[in-house]
């Protein structure tokens, strides 16, 4: 009975879609994590906290820049591959379109003020390192598109392996770069990891491309129509970097580069958390977008989304002081940090899935305003604790609002999506009758 269970799991199309998404993540993000170990050490904290600041600043202003196209990717192929793979090539050229124009604008709003950026970090002197990875935003943003164009194909396995080619590629030359070069040689690093992943995710999409047949579309889906869709969700991703920006500016202001290096840090092992179902999140759209009744696919996605979250929590928070020593003397007091930073992941994760099963359904502009409330509630919870409590770290402070508010939020959304399910049971009901 055990090995008849076992086979028909090995065998489920979504645990083998779930299993590459995973793998590729952990060994990916894994080499990832002992590159930023590596540059942690080799910089120091002062000079790491700053080479987070602008690595966390760029890849969020490219998120912000990619429109939400890499869920409307996925949302739109998912639909076509299995309705109409005429208009697949149709959809793909009108993301990438769209991805190029806007990442190719706000790279070179950087470029051009890096300076007035730089000040505002309170940073003048990094406006030539911002000037130098400016790019970062154009390949992040690409990355992000292919992976969500990868993802409506079911493509999980693909993405796997140029998630470890690149964790590889990020591993030695962040290390060797760094070593050699410092602070500057850190970014340069950063940018030939990002350029390499942009590369093979171009080359996978390509090959998948080639096993689909050209075939003429009935109806070709418009470019109006892919932008009404992504709007809302560009606005989320704003929102997203936004938050990163003012938070990382009230933790400077009350806290200096020092306590921003410690969350940094923390932030790395929270990301590494967070990754395994950020991959999952490409899997969920895409099955929640083929699919007709998705109460079963939420129990089933909250449950793997609660264990990868919740068992490395643990071992985390368990091992938090070892993992600290590692990051050297002057990151005193980051076990703490680690503990209350990566709890934030697990209540992320769990409220991801009721995300995406909205966003498939088009609810985006539901969440939204649901997300607007969360990301208010959380800036302005941490700037009253940074101004009024003074006996703790601020990077302690700063973890813990954010942690507070995630909570309540996965609260929120799991009420919702059991209110859907009651107000669609009778609808249910009478569709079998």
């Amino acid at each position: 009975m055990l090995n008849t269970f076992a086979q028909k799991l090995k065998n489920a199309p979504l645990f083998k879609d779930s299993f590459w998404a995973l793998l590729g993540s952990v060994l990916g993000k894994g080499l990832s994590l002992l590159a930023g170990i590596l540059v942690a050490r080799f910089l120091g904290k002062e000079l790491f906290g700053q080479y987070g600041l602008i690595k966390n600043t760029l890849i969020n202003i490219a998120v912000f820049s990619t429109l939400g196209l890499g869920y409307t990717g996925t949302r739109y192929i998912a639909k076509s591959f299995a309705d109409n793979k005429g208009e697949i090539r149709h959809i793909i050229r009108i993301i990438y379109r769209i991805t190029l124009i806007a990442s190719g604008v706000v790279a070179l709003c950087v470029l051009v003020f890096a300076k007035p950026i730089a000040v505002f970090l309170k940073a003048p002197e990094m406006d030539n390192a911002l000037r130098l990875t400016s790019l970062i935003v154009v390949f992040n943003a690409v990355n992000t598109t292919q992976i969500g164009i990868l993802s409506g194909f079911k493509e999980f396995k693909e993405i796997a392996k140029n998630n470890t080619y690149a964790g590889i590629v990020t591993f030695v030359s962040s290390g060797v770069l760094a070593y050699l070069g410092g602070f500057e040689g850190a970014l340069v690093a950063l940018l030939i990891s990002m350029l390499f992943n942009a590369v093979i995710n171009f080359y996978s999409t390509n090959k998948v491309l080639k096993t689909i047949p050209p075939a003429p579309s009935e109806q070709a889906t418009s470019t109006k129509e892919i932008m009404s869709f992504s709007i809302p969700i560009a606005l989320q991703e704003s929102m997203y970097t936004f938050v990163h920006l003012a938070s990382s500016y009230l933790m400077i202001f009350y806290g200096g580069y020092g306590e921003m290096g410690i969350l940094s840090a923390a932030s790395q092992w929270s990301s590494v958390m967070l990754f395994i179902p950020g991959v999952m999140k490409n899997v969920m759209l895409s099955y929640f977008s083929s699919s007709e009744s998705t109460t079963t696919l939420r129990k089933k996605m909250l449950l793997i989304n609660g264990s990868c979250t919740l068992i490395p929590w643990v071992f985390i928070a368990l091992l938090s002081k070892f993992i600290a020593s590692f990051y050297g003397e002057s990151f005193a007091n980051l076990h703490w940090v680690l503990i209350i930073s990566c709890a934030h992941s697990i209540f992320s994760s769990m409220s991801s899935v009721v995300v995406y099963e909205f966003v498939a359904q088009g609810k985006n502009w539901q969440m939204f305003f649901l997300r607007l409330g969360r990301d208010s509630s959380a800036i302005l919870l941490s700037w009253w604790c940074l101004a009024n409590v003074k006996t703790i770290q601020a990077s302690m402070l700063s973890s813990s609002s954010g942690s507070f508010v995630a909570f309540l939020f996965m609260i929120v959304l799991l009420y919702l999506s059991n209110r859907f399910d009651n107000n669609n049971l009778p609808k249910m009901i009478a569709s079998y009758k």
